[in-house]
């Protein structure tokens, strides 16, 4: 911590060398930012999401947030910007990131140029996740002098796009599917670095552009819940169910109109469907019926994971890992996921989880595995191993660390 005295005096150095008229008129901002880059060792990350990404709100979030904190382990110095307004008090915005996190309260999306062009010099890294952030990054890079840039892409989200208009039957032709990933690949032409959150996306990065592209998957602890079989009940879902046109809303909707009236056909009306995750009340609307509940937002998930008998994936397009996949695994709750699913993971059939493709084959594998306590019990020990594997939280932090020392030095 510098006193007056040195601070007096290394403001006198910066007026002698611009001239004392203009360094009469020097904003506040850039002196106090030039007087950190003088005296401080550690190395400063600006780190660009839509949000604070807490924990509950899915949707790549959770992973972002792990990431914060293992910068903070490291010993980095670390600020976040969240690009949307979203208006949350401090005990909010800290309930699950570190205190020692500088979040931005005070510029948006708009204001990003200003921002970092008020604090050129300052960071020594930007760390940038999702792609609209990375567009938006681009658009002022006139504006500053920028320091290094890692492009955390988060998912290939034109794979979503490519899997949802195949759906709608309206598939893209081979050479539309090419423009369109390249496209969203050529947003990285100013970083340094790519990381990719699997290693299908990172083949496509390497396809596509020059950059280096490193793979850096999910952090997650191996926490099973201890109830055995016969003490579960219920089928589970966890996800939000905020924007029209997402996959966890097309999900639900398919199986609560096409798959969960097989099931209960079959195994009785006791047998419930529970939804997990923040949810707009229009959208629920047209799907409440007998034997569907819809929890809201659930803060602790363990007691659902540990009720619950089976978890269900009934993705029909998305991109990057399914992160609510291993964290039900990690609790112990076998999956019934789509090949969808089980592309993304690599995980197997019959050995991790149980795969399953349209609404016949999908009821007829949740019905099985909620009867057979065998299979069950085989699908949760694979998993487990998978995710201790997978998920590793030592070897996350190791890769982050090594990839960011690579990318600053």
């Amino acid at each position: 911590m510098l006193n007056n005295k040195t601070l007096s005096s290394f403001i006198s150095r910066i007026r002698q060398s611009i001239g004392h008229r203009a360094a009469h008129h020097l904003d506040p901002l850039r002196i106090r930012c030039a007087t950190a880059i003088k005296v401080s060792s550690i190395r400063r990350i600006l780190y660009i999401e839509d949000r604070v990404p807490h924990m509950h709100l899915g949707a790549g979030y959770p992973r972002s947030n792990f990431m914060i904190s293992a910068l903070i382990r490291l010993g980095y110095s670390v600020t976040l910007f969240p690009m949307n307004d979203q208006p949350e008090s401090t005990q909010e915005i800290y309930q699950d990131i570190p205190r020692s996190v500088k979040v931005v309260r005070y510029y948006r999306r708009d204001q990003l140029g200003r921002f970092l062009q008020e604090r050129q010099g300052y960071y020594d890294l930007i760390l940038v996740s999702r792609p609209h952030n990375m567009a938006a990054l681009r658009e002022v890079l006139s504006m500053f002098q920028a320091p290094k840039i890692l492009y955390d892409a988060e998912a290939l989200f034109s794979f979503r796009d490519i899997e949802k208009a195949r759906l709608e039957g309206q598939p893209l032709s081979p050479e539309a599917e090419e423009a369109l990933i390249a496209d969203e690949i050529k947003l990285a032409e100013n970083s340094c670095a790519i990381i990719s959150v699997s290693e299908n996306e990172a083949s496509q990065f390497r396809k596509y552009s020059n950059s280096k592209v490193y793979t850096l998957g999910h952090a997650l602890p191996v926490v099973p819940t201890p109830n055995p079989f016969a003490q579960r009940q219920d089928i589970l879902f966890v996800g939000p169910l905020r924007d029209v046109g997402s996959p966890n809303i097309d999900s639900v909707t398919w199986f609560i109109n096409e798959v969960f009236p097989l099931i209960s056909e079959s195994l009785g009306p006791a047998v419930r469907f529970l939804v997990a995750g923040t949810a707009d009340p229009a959208v629920i609307a047209p799907l409440e019926r007998e034997g569907v509940k819809f929890l809201g937002c659930v803060d602790d998930l363990t007691d659902l994971y540990a009720q619950a008998r089976l978890f269900v994936a009934p993705t029909r397009y998305a991109a990057g890992i399914p992160l609510k996949i291993y964290e039900a695994a990690a609790h112990g709750l076998p999956v019934v996921g789509t090949p969808l699913v089980s592309r993304q993971l690599t995980w197997r059939n019959d050995c991790e989880l149980l795969v399953a493709d349209g609404a016949q084959d999908f009821a007829a594998a949740c019905i099985a595995l909620y009867q057979d306590g065998r299979l069950w019990e085989t699908l949760r020990l694979n998993a487990l191993e998978r995710v201790r594997v997978d998920c590793s939280m030592t070897d996350f932090v190791a890769r982050l660390k090594y990839i960011v020392e690579e990318n600053l030095n």
